[in-house]
């Protein structure tokens, strides 16, 4: 069981950013864009007149997060091993002309897609004894093992141990 300090791992969210840009040549109105994985979508930047608008060749940056987990791979892992999770955002936006208010357009739609890695690390240690059992002053040998039970590659330091000198 993991104790306080390096051994916890910290959960950290994915943190994700969107640009959504006004590519045509008319304002866009009740731009809303969505993510499959993540929500609230916040407002970060870009709406440089403060009128809800997105006007041809501005760009509004969102970003939002939240904590994925393996489970949400495609396809979900069945073992230990490491999952990448698929997220796709969407925007949509109404074309209007400013001068004509109630003259819209059809709705036009863009989507995207971004991948995160949700890793899975874990280390095993064995100590067995040989012999198992020894009368007092004689000498004992250890074999550790360590094991990466993980989906994701390990740089292993150590291992030390409290009752033996340094391990070779």
């Amino acid at each position: 069981e993991p104790v306080s300090g390096p051994d916890v791992p910290t959960v950290r969210p994915a943190q994700y950013l969107y640009e959504v840009e006004n590519t045509g040549t008319v304002p866009l109105r009740d731009v809303s864009p969505t993510d499959d994985r993540c929500a609230p979508l916040v407002l970060e930047d870009g709406d440089s007149n403060g009128d809800a608008v997105l006007d041809p060749e501005e760009v509004w940056v969102y970003t939002c997060e939240t904590t994925l987990s393996r489970s949400q791979g495609t396809p979900p892992p069945t073992g230990a091993e490491s999952a990448l999770v698929t997220n796709t955002a969407t925007v949509t936006g109404v074309p209007f002309l400013p001068e004509s208010p109630g003259v819209t357009g059809p709705t036009q739609t863009a989507t995207d897609t971004a991948q995160v890695l949700v890793i899975q690390p874990g280390i095993a240690i064995t100590k067995p004894a040989s012999p198992s059992a020894v009368r007092v002053g004689s000498s004992v040998t250890y074999t550790f093992a360590v094991t990466n039970t993980g989906g994701v590659g390990l740089d292993v330091i150590g291992p030390s141990d409290d009752k033996c000198a340094a391990l070779i």
